[in-house]
């Protein structure tokens, strides 16, 4: 910290929820369905502060997120931006990222930086079962993910919007919306901080 002599501009998400003009921002991503529902089983279990306390957090996220590859269930959804639309009628995460990591240190959009001034949204579908687990095995092994025909992958600099008509849970940074349906319209800014970029270190 003392090294860093200037500030830098960092990528930072915006939305606005519900046709409610109020912005709100977050740092890392904002997940529908699946990330909403894992990050909320996390938080829940009794083993969260145990392995947290012996430095090993990321255990509890990959209990809880084999636990909800089960559980949770596919919705509908719809994406709007860069002149175009695209329906999703088995989303099973949805994800908006600025950064490339998901929960527990694991790689969702291994391209995305919070120095590039753009988000990524990453759609994972679920047509069965065995696919869905082997297209999340994908992410385990850096980018293959972005190969497979059921997960959709796109960097967006200009505005765009998401809807979920069904209830589902959602998280933001780690903290977890309640089950509601989402009408979504995304953009981007930037704030400047004082802390050294990966160019810099």
């Amino acid at each position: 910290m003392l090294k860093v002599d200037h500030s830098n501009n960092l990528n930072i998400g915006v939305y606005q929820l519900n046709n409610n003009p109020k912005k709100h921002y977050f740092m890392n991503r904002f997940g529908i369905g699946f990330d909403g529902a894992v990050v909320n089983a996390s938080n829940k279990s009794k083993f969260k502060k145990r392995f947290n306390y012996v430095g090993f957090g990321a255990v509890s996220y990959l209990i809880s997120a084999i636990a909800m590859v089960f559980q949770a269930k596919s919705y509908s959804a719809e994406f709007e931006g860069n002149n175009l639309q695209k329906k999703f009628p088995n989303a099973f995460l949805m994800t908006v990222t600025n950064h490339p990591y998901f929960g527990g240190g694991i790689k969702i959009a291994p391209d995305e930086k919070i120095e590039m001034h753009n988000l990524k949204l990453v759609v994972f579908q679920k047509n069965n079962l065995i696919q869905l687990i082997g297209n999340l095995l994908t992410i385990v092994f850096g980018s293959f993910q972005y190969k497979m025909k059921s997960v959709y992958n796109k960097t967006l600099k200009d505005d765009f919007s998401l809807n979920v008509d069904s209830k589902q849970l959602a998280q933001i940074d780690g903290q977890v919306l309640n089950e509601n349906s989402f009408q979504l319209n995304f953009s981007r800014t930037t704030y400047p901080f004082w802390i050294p970029t990966k160019s810099e270190k």
